[in-house]
């Protein structure tokens, strides 16, 4: 609804996409810090708390979101038209989602 109530311009849709990486940035890495702390504060209910879900409740959801994520920041990275602090910022975003995707999937014994 917020999106859709301004005023169109070439510019609103890549800031949308700029804030949505944002936001799933910042989730995945509270997860993954979460997970990575000495003493994890939230365990999954599932498996035993082997797998990381701590953020969204479910490890399927958390890694849905993180590919989403890992998506909109490989578009921004290659993105020509991107300014180079955005492309920087992307590119260094990708290596803690890659290993939230990972740490999720991956059962800890």
């Amino acid at each position: 609804m917020l999106l859709g109530s301004v005023g169109a311009s070439p510019a609103r849709p890549e800031a949308a996409i700029r804030a949505l990486a944002a936001a799933i940035v910042l989730v995945c890495l509270a997860s993954l810090v979460n997970r990575l702390a000495p003493r994890p504060r939230h365990r999954a209910a599932d498996r035993g708390g082997r797998r990381l879900s701590y953020r969204l409740s479910h490890w399927n959801a958390l890694g849905v979101f993180t590919v989403v994520g890992l998506v909109l920041c490989l578009h921004l990275t290659y993105g020509w038209h991107q300014p180079r602090l955005v492309r920087a910022i992307a590119a260094a975003a990708t290596p803690p989602l890659a290993a939230t995707l990972h740490r999720g999937r991956r059962r800890l014994d």
